[in-house]
């Protein structure tokens, strides 16, 4: 109970507070807006993968509240931060290795796979099938072809 201007209320959760506040005064136009960001959003240059995870994830619960979400939903959002991941090549592999159904998978997802090449690189050695250039093997390149002007005038 909270007592002030001698009339006792009970305590409203934040919970109940939120869902209020969405139901009455937000717009089909805001959450249109919120899901366009959704999608246009993309992974900096030198953003890590926890902060692109937390940021999409945060817009993602205001886009799509989470109690409410179908499996349409599930697959825009998937789509979406796969997408806006820096690394295509993560999102391509992502998708034909794991699939995932759910946000939450792939952003799992990811984390394991961004582990894995951190320990790879960590170790130091190269990957099988790569190797490095061999800079003696390419010749040097040929002269340019003098034309008749140029042994005119030497």
């Amino acid at each position: 109970m909270i007592q002030g201007d001698n009339v006792i209320r009970d305590a409203v959760p934040w919970a109940q507070v939120r869902a209020h506040v969405v139901t009455n005064f937000l717009n089909v136009d805001e959450a249109a807006a919120l899901r366009d960001s959704l999608e246009q959003m993309r992974q900096s240059a030198y953003e890590t993968d926890a902060s692109y995870n937390r940021r999409f994830r945060d817009l993602a619960d205001a886009a799509f509240p989470v109690p409410t979400r179908n499996d349409d939903q599930h697959r825009l959002m998937v789509r979406a931060y796969a997408r806006g991941l820096r690394s295509s090549m993560v999102a391509i592999k992502m998708t034909e290795d794991a699939n995932p159904a759910t946000l939450d998978a792939a952003i799992t997802w990811v984390n394991h796979y961004s582990g894995r090449q951190d320990a790879v690189s960590r170790l130091g050695l190269d990957r099988p099938g790569v190797e490095p250039m061999d800079i003696g093997s390419v010749p040097p390149p040929a002269p340019p072809p003098q034309s008749p002007l140029n042994e005119a005038i030497t």
